[in-house]
């Protein structure tokens, strides 16, 4: 989403660029992965999105190490994942539905289907929006049902629809008339189906905006998103003044009630639509007043620390609520299934919700307390990990000759290769044999991700080439895969370090 905000208060105008179509600290991995694991398996629900925008102009995903971060799965409104981002990170690619995207995206897709089977593809991008698809509902059902097309010809990929930016009564009205044009399109192929069979993962966003139609005093149009594409003049009528959501008290941007209550009519609007069983997706979400301003500029700003706890709340509230008429059956019942923050990198006098300064590539207050958030008890399963070194890379820091002695730094990667809403407490050991050199405690991101250990080691024999064994065990949980917690490295006398992996018999 990308939107041109302009506040105004009782002396200042206050203006914000919002750019949505929007990732952690780089840590180079040398070395090669530990041969004995498996590729990561399982699901989380936690996800996040990358923005690239043009006040970024040098900004890469290749800057950030997101195993570091906790979700498993990222977006960042383009249709290629990047070959930086390790496998288990899902990607979800974006297909835009505007005038100027489709055609090049349509002639496009049939060799992007082939390439990448069993994807979820999120098709269109707030299509209702003025500053982004910016197309008609029934627009929007046309070329939904072309990529969709398409998209069935990997019968293990997955569609998402409904990317609206805010769940609020014009845009629910939005979906209706696509839906409808939908169904003609699918019936008119086969009278057996339609529009719920192209729909595999409802996957709005949540935002809260001003949603206003119509000009200011200057002729310019409000803030926020506006109303849906085309409704000031449809026909049937709609009555948009009197359904448009205005904002007029800007702490509503992070107010949990007017967002929990959004998303429990949703649900209930896709009950009502026969669309229940499915998933919902909340492929965007966050508070977007920013937290800092420019030098020399006045913006609305909104605290880390009041952005975080409504980060906290909004995911206690998703990971919790439950509803047997109009939840997910095949989920306890719950109505969210996934959610994604936004964002990891926007920059923090644009948006607020940044998980890591992109300036800094170090976690934000928000990033912190994310990366450490706690479910609320009984809401996640508990899944015994797969705890494994994933590399380790020793380096010279020093050395006394006379001694024959050496200094060394050694970095250890450690991840899970089992997927879960939730990270795991884990123990890394350096071992000269039966000596232990070092001891330190951390915890793996969840989904999956990682933990970075490093040790000094210091007035290492070097009169010959030594071996060390990291030794890696969750603290509370019980390891699946015991047999693949060590490996082990050959301490360099030059700059070249060599790697041998454990053999046990």
């Amino acid at each position: 989403m990308k939107r041109l905000m302009t506040f105004f208060a009782v002396v200042s105008l206050i203006a914000i660029l919002w750019n949505t179509a929007a990732p952690i600290p780089a840590v180079a991995q040398p070395g090669r992965l530990n041969a004995q694991v498996v590729p990561s398996s399982g699901d989380c629900r936690f996800g996040a999105t990358f923005a690239y925008w043009g006040s970024m102009p040098n900004e890469s995903i290749t800057r950030y190490d997101l195993p570091l971060l906790g979700t498993g799965y990222y977006l960042d409104w383009k249709a290629a994942r990047s070959p930086s981002v390790p496998n288990f990170i899902r990607y979800l690619p974006v297909l835009h539905v505007d005038d100027a995207s489709f055609p090049t995206t349509l002639a496009k897709l049939p060799a992007l289907v082939k390439a990448n089977p069993g994807l979820t593809w999120i098709i269109g991008n707030e299509p209702e929006d003025r500053s982004q698809d910016n197309v008609s509902p029934e627009t929007y059902a046309e070329r939904y049902y072309a990529f969709a097309q398409i998209i069935r010809t990997d019968p293990t990929a997955k569609l998402g629809f409904g990317t609206v930016a805010m769940v609020t009564t014009l845009r629910i009205y939005y979906l209706q008339f696509a839906w409808v044009r939908l169904e003609q399109l699918a019936r008119a192929k086969n009278p057996n189906e339609g529009a719920s069979d192209l729909i595999d993962i409802w996957m709005p966003h949540n935002f809260i905006l001003n949603e206003q139609g119509g000009t200011d005093e200057n002729g310019n149009p409000f803030w926020g998103s506006g109303i849906p594409y085309g409704f000031e003049t449809r026909v049937p009528t709609i009555p948009w003044q009197t359904l448009q959501m205005p904002i007029t008290d800007f702490n509503d941007l992070f107010n949990f009630s007017i967002f929990r209550d959004r998303m429990v009519r949703f649900r209930q609007w896709m009950q009502a639509m026969g669309e229940q069983d499915k998933p919902l997706w909340l492929t965007e979400y966050g508070q977007l007043a920013p937290s800092l301003s420019p030098p020399g500029v006045i913006y609305f700003t909104v605290t880390e620390a009041v952005t975080s706890g409504y980060r906290a709340q909004t995911m206690d509230w998703m990971l919790t609520a439950t509803d047997p008429n109009v939840g997910l059956p095949g989920d306890e019942n719950r109505l969210v299934q996934k959610f994604f923050w936004y964002s990891i990198n926007d920059s923090m006098t644009h948006f607020g919700g940044t998980l890591v300064n992109p300036d800094t590539l170090q976690f934000t207050r928000v990033g912190e307390d994310m990366f450490n958030y706690i479910p609320p008890a009984g809401s996640i399963k508990t899944v015994p990990p797969d705890i494994y070194p994933l590399f380790v890379t020793p380096l010279i820091t020093g050395a006394n000759p006379a001694l024959h002695q050496m200094n060394y730094r050694l970095t250890v990667r450690v991840r899970n290769a089992l997927l879960a809403d939730h990270f795991v407490d884990v123990r890394a050991t350096v071992k000269d044999g039966t000596a232990t050199l070092g001891t330190q405690t951390g915890k793996t991101a969840r989904c999956g991700g990682d933990a970075v250990f490093t040790f000094n080691l210091t007035n290492i024999s070097s009169s010959a080439p030594k071996t060390v064994c990291v030794d890696v065990q969750p603290i509370t949980l019980t390891d699946v895969a015991p047999g693949n917690n060590q490996l082990c490295v050959v301490l360099p006398t030059s700059p070249t370090p060599m790697y041998l992996p454990l053999v046990s018999r």
